[in-house]
């Protein structure tokens, strides 16, 4: 039997080889290369009067003969019985077509003149100011401090018109959370508690949000059924629980992670307002062990997620939640209500502004051990003492002078907390800390004077400051 020229050519990030009249397409995948040569996964599908059946699928090298022959014969078996496919010489399918496919992998993407590019404007945020659209975003925490809870309602922000953290840059789009660590049960129950804790009627995301279980299936693996989930389902945004099985092999492997953060860059869909397909926005929760939390905090240190250096230079933003001691402290999971601080710095190194959240949990009446409700409230960082600490000094400065107040640099200084008490006890030590308050004051004179010349705050002839007009909580 003679064959045609097959058609092919990239559909997404699958290349696909065509035989149109004997009735055989191949969709090549998931290319990985390696010094003993270029392997792949191909899917192998018979076309027969506008339908698709599945031939078999398989894994193998492009580039040698190792298992060739188990997918003859495979093939050769499903040929059977069916009249298009007898005297199919499936040897010479399988060259051809594979070696058009490592042909097109080696090439690549072809190069273009620079000014041939069109700039997309796209907004910088999808979930402002928490997910970016142009690389995934990590969120961090240790266990019990609420990362689930605010996964989630990231995830019904995403899918129906109420904000429960952050701000929807557009409209809402259908969701796909997929989880390696709980089961479908567990994922609703938690839904429900935060459709209840804010106001949201179920049936707001009845079509719009989408739950997939993978344990014990790494993120590269299910790649190619996720993308075809996405673009069948039109997801426009993804939440992937936890980093550390998503992986497959944990945070320290960095080729694990610099892979699955590869094939999540691949999961595609259709940006309407620039008409081609883009990453769709993603977030992934990852945990802080709890001895990182302990040194970190020694340290003075921002929380970051432990683990290879990919899963920062992998992503837009990587956001870290903690909690004040004064609320239980970050093992205290009895609290009705917990604060959450999060702090994010970007790939290049720059910190974002901080954001906190109320948590309220709502018990059961008649089972104090499980939880009926749980909103997400809004709060200033500098409302919340241990939180206020953290803040840089200029935001500090500003928080005090919202009141509207006129205050000097020392009275600021005083009422932001910042002072410490002068012990009247060794000489010594009311010498140091004398010099250390000075040496504070000394700082915010010179946060003050930033302030003014950014014309955020105003000074007046008796040596006070206040705050500059619009500039105010409120405004």
């Amino acid at each position: 039997m003679a064959l045609e020229r097959p058609d092919s050519g990239w559909v997404g990030d699958t290349y696909r080889v065509t035989y149109p009249t004997t009735g055989i397409q191949i969709d090549f995948d998931r290319f990985a290369y390696s010094y003993a040569g270029v392997t792949v996964s191909a899917v192998f599908r018979r076309l027969d009067q506008g339908q698709v059946f599945l031939l078999t699928r398989t894994r193998y090298n492009l580039e040698t003969s190792e298992r060739i022959g188990p997918i003859l014969n495979r093939l050769a078996a499903q040929a059977q019985g069916k009249a298009h496919l007898q005297g199919v010489p499936w040897g010479t399918v399988l060259e051809v077509a594979g070696a058009l496919a490592l042909d097109a992998f080696r090439t690549g993407t072809p190069a273009k003149k620079a000014s041939a590019i069109v700039p997309l404007h796209i907004p910088r945020f999808f979930l402002k100011p928490y997910v970016g659209r142009s690389r995934p975003t990590t969120v961090a925490a240790a266990g019990a401090t609420g990362k689930t809870y605010f996964a989630m309602a990231s995830a019904i922000t995403a899918c129906q018109p109420k904000d429960l953290v952050g701000w929807k840059a557009g409209l809402p789009v259908r969701v796909l959370y997929g989880d390696w660590e709980g089961d479908e049960q567990e994922f609703w129950k938690r839904i429900m508690c935060l459709l209840l804790g804010n106001g949201v009627d179920e049936s707001a995301i009845r079509d719009t949000l989408y739950y997939r279980n993978l344990k014990g299936v790494p993120l590269v693996e299910a790649a190619g059924s996720l993308s075809r989930e996405v673009e069948e389902l039109g997801i426009g945004y993804a939440v992937w629980d936890s980093l550390f099985y998503a992986t497959g092999a944990g945070l320290n492997d960095p080729k694990a992670v610099g892979e699955t953060f590869t094939a999540a860059g691949k999961l595609k869909a259709l940006y309407p307002p620039a008409g081609v397909k883009l990453p769709i926005p993603q977030l992934f929760v990852t945990h802080l062990s709890k001895e990182t939390m302990k040194n970190e905090r020694l340290d003075g240190k921002r929380l970051s997620p432990s683990g290879t250096a990919f899963i920062e230079n992998s992503c837009d933003y990587v956001f870290s939640m903690e909690q004040p001691t004064q609320t239980g402290g970050l093992d205290d999971d009895e609290s009705p209500e917990k604060y959450v601080l999060f702090t994010a710095e970007k790939s290049a190194g720059k910190f974002t502004k901080q954001h906190a959240y109320k948590m309220l949990f709502t018990p059961d009446p008649d089972d104090e051990d499980e939880t009926v409700a749980v909103e997400f409230q809004r709060v200033e960082p500098l409302d919340v003492p241990d939180f206020a600490e953290k803040l840089p000094l200029t935001t500090r400065v500003l928080g005090t002078l919202r009141s509207g107040l006129k205050l000097t640099p020392v009275q600021i200084a005083e009422m932001a907390g910042m002072a410490q008490h002068l012990p009247d006890e060794e000489e010594d030590e009311f010498k140091r800390v004398e010099r250390e308050r000075k040496d504070f004051r000394t700082k915010v004179r010179v946060a003050m004077s930033r302030l003014h010349a950014r014309k955020l705050i105003v000074p007046f002839q008796d040596g006070s400051y206040g705050i500059a007009a619009g500039h105010f909580r409120d405004s």
